[in-house]
């Protein structure tokens, strides 16, 4: 199937068979990673935003490691981008986020979506667990003081906020 579906991209330029062939792949023998790589981008080419979004979505849980995280952050940006959905967008940065804590662009691309939408005990969250990656006091003190103005002047929750600025001054 899979080789009849490159024939209707290749030779016959059918996008619309090639696609339902690979769409007849997942529904008769299941899902693999090269079938959903060729729906992503037969529905990219068609401007099939949505489905690209789901694909992908499908694909990156079958996926590990830098890979994965990259195809998260396509749907990220084909929700923003193309379906302007910024709600689904950040569940699946929340959800990149809880599947890769560690991963520095998706802590930016969230606590970017937490500010913006006003989300700040959200975003004190993500900041108060890049203290336990911090490498350096320096690092845990200005993550410190960050928490402690979201705490301030976001949150109105001076005592927290103090509790993080009396950490800051240990270190």
């Amino acid at each position: 199937l899979a080789r009849v579906a490159a024939v209707h991209e290749e030779k016959r330029r059918d996008i619309g068979a090639a696609i339902r062939t690979y769409e007849r792949i997942q529904g008769d023998l299941g899902a693999d990673d090269a079938s959903l790589r060729a729906l992503a981008r037969l529905y990219e080419r068609e401007g099939h935003w949505a489905d690209v979004a789901a694909t992908l979505q499908e694909l990156s849980a079958r996926l590990d490691g830098d890979e994965a995280v990259e195809a998260c952050h396509r749907v990220v940006n084909l929700f923003e981008r193309e379906l302007h959905d910024e709600e689904e967008a950040g569940r699946v940065l929340q959800a990149t986020y809880s599947r890769f804590p560690g991963d520095e662009t998706t802590r930016t691309r969230l606590k970017a979506y937490y500010q913006s939408r006003g989300e700040y005990q959200a975003l004190a969250q993500v900041l108060d667990a890049e203290l336990d990656r911090a490498t350096s006091d320096a690092d845990r003190v200005a993550l410190l003081r960050e928490i402690s103005n979201v705490y301030r002047d976001e949150l109105d929750d001076p005592g927290t906020a103090a509790g993080y600025l009396e950490q800051a001054v240990q270190l």
